[in-house]
């Protein structure tokens, strides 16, 4: 009975802490040509989202500010410069309106609706703008949520793990837990190898 399951947990602890000890080997080298690959992709994509921007947004644009991506997106003040924006004039849900004054979000499901909108010929859809605004919104929009895609892939997967890797045997020593997860199975963290792309 009881003796049992504390046998049991006891045994399923020293496995973790002999694995967590082992440590899982990285090559690399695959790492590195790995990341490079995306890398070079990852700035082809920095590369033509700035040009698409500069044609509405002259200074220099950070792609990561919320606040400046719901200037371009919907329209408003430049900070600084007090100066309106009209950016691509996409009407925004009431919704998306956050606490900070005259911004909207910009989080991943509000530039999924966006992105459904013009999921068809921009030119159909009635958004209350132009079609060569409809077509630039729908560019830059798809390429924003491709661009945080391979942003997240770098700093997850290559970076992140790269950091991890002890160099006396090159291995990562993620720490495991088998009683975080509701349904028992074993989890691990520092890296979560069970979050890494194959």
């Amino acid at each position: 009975g009881l003796m049992n399951l504390i046998q049991a947990r006891m045994d399923g602890l020293l496995a973790t802490i002999e694995m967590s000890f082992e440590g899982s080997k990285v090559d690399r080298n695959l790492l590195n040509n790995n990341r490079q690959e995306l890398l070079r992709e990852f700035n082809t994509l920095n590369k033509l989202l700035t040009q698409k921007i500069s044609k509405y947004w002259k200074e220099y644009f950070n792609v990561n500010s919320n606040d400046q991506l719901s200037i371009l997106l919907f329209g408003g003040k430049l900070p600084k410069t007090e100066s309106f924006l009209p950016g691509l004039r996409i009407k925004p849900l009431q919704e998306w309106k956050v606490k900070k004054e005259g911004f909207y979000s910009t989080a991943e499901d509000v530039l999924q609706t966006i992105h459904g909108w013009f999921r068809n010929d921009p030119e159909s859809i009635d958004l209350g703008i132009s079609s060569e605004l409809g077509r630039d919104a729908k560019e830059i929009v798809t390429l924003v949520l491709e661009y945080r895609k391979l942003s997240k892939r770098l700093k997850t997967y290559f970076i992140g793990v790269e950091k991890l890797i002890y160099d006396l045997d090159n291995c990562v020593h993620p720490t495991y837990n088998h009683t975080s997860t509701s349904t028992g199975r074993l989890s691990c963290k520092k890296p979560n190898l069970q979050n890494q792309e194959k």
